[in-house]
């Protein structure tokens, strides 16, 4: 579990490194390149943690016997079954839209962790993450010209749901390590009483 924190934490300093970047320039040029290179960067990152996060829910199950539901297995895998035109099965990979996608991830790293959120979905800034997220989604499927311009309500919006987010995850990564702290902890004492148990019948 160790290596999978530290893949979340990875990511995060790479794309907050180029967030920062894309902040600087738009400062120093606001102009709509850069703020639609943010809105793009922000949805990356979110869609990023999210997978990683499903990963170390499986990872975990798998590690400690968690007994999850198959449906939910399914969805933490992102992963959906047909039949082909061979009559074999095959695999697929499906998109779950994004706002749902996040609230399930933390329902179920609620339900199966028993972690909790730092900020809750009644946030105001949540919100601006619905909204981040449809800005996206005009930008890679735009009608009109226009639908291509970020406005600046539109970029802070963006960097509210990245706080929202991120704090949120740096959350869910203190519980994780308190977590691996209490099994270390747990390991050194069964250790320490093994050792016991073998001196006292060497002893005898």
């Amino acid at each position: 579990m160790t290596e999978s924190n530290n893949l979340l934490q990875d990511t995060s300093d790479l794309y907050g490194d180029e967030i920062i970047f894309v902040l600087e320039n738009l400062r120093v040029n606001p102009n709509d390149f850069w703020s639609r290179s943010l809105i793009r960067l922000c949805i990356s990152l979110f869609e990023a943690e999210v997978f990683i996060l499903k990963k170390n829910l499986l990872k975990y199950c798998k590690e400690y016997n968690v007994p999850i539901k198959p449906e939910i297995s399914t969805l933490l895998a992102g992963i959906k079954y047909e039949i082909n035109d061979n009559g074999k099965v095959a695999e697929r990979y499906f998109q779950i839209k994004m706002v749902s996608d996040i609230k399930f991830v933390f329902d179920q790293l609620r339900g199966i962790r028993g972690f909790t959120l730092k900020n809750k979905f009644s946030d105001s800034r949540w919100q601006c993450m619905e909204k981040t997220v449809k800005v996206r989604n005009r930008l890679v499927h735009p009608k009109l010209i226009e639908e291509q311009i970020v406005s600046e309500i539109e970029v802070n919006d963006c960097m509210s749901a990245y706080w929202w987010f991120s704090e949120n995850i740096n959350h869910i990564a203190e519980q994780e390590l308190n977590f691996l702290e209490q099994e270390t902890t747990n390991l050194k004492s069964k250790l320490k009483k093994l050792q016991l148990d073998i001196t006292k019948r060497q002893r005898s």
